[in-house]
């Protein structure tokens, strides 16, 4: 009889807690969750996505309620911990809009271009034609990220960081672009 009166206490102590916290941090709803750092242009499976319970007084109008089952792409910077919203995610599916301190930049498709899709990540390798080798900008060869927004029959629209533009657009005038898939 006593280890019953100890589960009652004990359950009892803990409705109360619940109780409690309840009443100090209001009503709580399942929302998504960042469960790694999502950068601009990120891919974003369902495994980098979780539901948690987080209190409804704090939560952004726009908080995901459920895990996107397409993979989508990050069009803002979330850090592992917080709330995902319908502004962080665009589907790879949906015509995307440029992110922060980028510009679209078309470039023409042709033969050597990877078959690409809106949402792809892609590096641009800048070519000196003139020496035939990797144009050197700002120091050592780098690639520069870019995230295909829109792909035509005839070109494909690239979100490029802002200033980058000038040396994507240098090269297209006095070398080549070799665009590589991430």
């Amino acid at each position: 009889m006593v280890s019953v009166s100890v589960v009652a206490m004990t359950l009892t102590a803990i409705v109360g807690e619940a109780r409690r916290v309840q009443d100090t941090w209001g009503v709580s709803e399942k929302v998504v969750i960042a469960g790694v750092d999502l950068e601009v242009g990120d891919l974003v499976e369902t495994a980098d996505l979780s539901l948690h319970e987080r209190p409804l007084a704090f939560l952004p109008p726009d908080a995901l309620v459920e895990i996107p089952s397409d993979s989508d792409v990050a069009v803002r910077s979330v850090r592992a911990g917080e709330v995902v919203t319908n502004r962080d995610l665009r589907s790879t599916r949906d015509v995307l809009t440029l992110p922060a301190g980028h510009r679209a930049m078309s470039l023409p498709l042709d033969a050597s271009v990877p078959h690409l899709e809106a949402g792809n990540l892609v590096e641009l390798h800048l070519v000196n034609d003139r020496f035939g080798d990797l144009a050197v900008v700002d120091g050592p060869q780098m690639a520069i990220p870019a995230l295909v927004v829109e792909v035509t029959a005839q070109s494909v629209v690239l979100a490029v960081e802002a200033e980058r533009v000038s040396d994507v657009a240098a090269t297209q005038t006095t070398g080549r672009i070799v665009v590589a898939l991430r």
